[in-house]
């Protein structure tokens, strides 16, 4: 009988997956979008996803390789998604900083010839969007102008971690996640509402009815298991859940029954952060003066906090709290939302 020859697949190239991409899209977000939806794919297609045991290994491995493995951590997609866009000709930074479920992420920024100007992505997020809980640290063109710095966060990570009452990714997220159904709806829901936010700032397309429905469906998983805290539904879908409350302005009532919750677990249940955004909203709401001074309006042109209680220590209580000063706030909301 004859033997059947055995076929073997040369690996996909990276930069063949850049030049086939490069004529599809011009636009830069399309093509962000189209790399990050290739990267998933292939790892779908890999099988098993290979995760990083350290930072180090996580910003350090080549791009083709981190391909290859089918890596999905940051620095992985980050490295994969500068490489593809510097081949095509785009300048590209890597950014180094914290996420509401990490405290050590990895997103880039990207420079538009068209618009003469750097736009922020997250790769690791649906719609690529950066969210304002992102803290950036440091900006640079390569790991290795930070590679002392990466070492010494990575030498701290679990202390920072507990700080911020943050567990290990595996604990959260595989190990002791009691309700893995009810994250993955959350989080699609917070994927919703992030797209139609980001849309509505090109083309004023608003839904206030998703609100409306994110919050009654919110009431239906509070009151079947509580709070959505970090040990029921994993750190991404806490902070999602977070984020829907936060969006239902039109229900203060609920809005304070949750934030009481939050205010009720344990430190290591629920992001600092995020009571702290929600205690802002919620007295904003009610014509209270904010704590935090997270919240903004927009005053002649400008990016001006709202009402804070005793503003001359707002830093301070922020710091408590895990957030940045009041300065960079401001600096982040502009870069973010510009004033046109």
């Amino acid at each position: 009988m004859e033997k059947i020859k055995s076929i073997e697949t040369k690996p996909l190239s990276i930069i063949e997956l850049a030049d086939k991409l490069g004529k599809q899209h011009k636009n830069i977000k399309d093509l962000i979008l189209a790399i990050r939806e290739e990267i998933a794919n292939h790892s779908d297609a890999v099988g098993v996803s290979y995760r990083p045991k350290t930072i180090m290994e996580s910003r350090f491995i080549p791009a083709q390789e981190a391909f290859d493995r089918g890596m999905l951590s940051c620095g992985a997609m980050v490295n994969i998604t500068a490489e593809i866009l510097r081949h095509l000709g785009y300048r590209v930074k890597l950014i180094h900083g914290e996420s509401s479920e990490s405290v050590d992420h990895a997103w880039i920024s990207v420079f538009d010839p068209e618009t003469d100007s750097w736009t922020p992505y997250d790769v690791t997020r649906k719609g690529a969007v950066v969210p304002d809980t992102n803290i950036p640290k440091i900006e640079v063109d390569s790991w290795e102008e930070i590679k002392d710095q990466i070492i010494k966060d990575h030498e701290t990570l679990e202390e920072r971690r507990r700080e911020r009452g943050l567990p290990k990714p595996q604990e959260s997220e595989i190990l002791k996640m009691e309700y893995p159904q009810i994250a993955k709806e959350i989080i699609a829901m917070r994927d919703f509402d992030q797209d139609m936010r980001e849309k509505s700032l090109e083309d004023d397309s608003w839904d206030d009815g998703l609100d409306r429905k994110n919050t009654e469906r919110m009431k239906e998983i509070i009151a079947e298991i509580g709070w959505p805290s970090i040990s029921k539904v994993g750190a991404n879908a806490s902070t999602a859940a977070w984020l829907l409350v936060q969006h239902a302005d039109h229900d203060v009532e609920f809005q304070s029954y949750c934030l009481g919750l939050m205010q009720e677990m344990p430190r290591e249940e629920v992001r600092s952060e995020d009571v702290a955004l929600l205690t802002d909203r919620v007295r904003v709401n009610k014509g209270l003066p904010q704590v935090y001074g997270t919240q903004f309006t927009q005053v002649d042109g400008k990016h001006v906090p709202r009402d804070i209680e005793d503003p001359e220590n707002v830093d301070e209580r922020r710091k408590l709290v895990g957030l940045d000063t009041l300065d960079e706030n401001i600096k982040r909301m502009y870069k973010k939302y510009p004033i046109k």
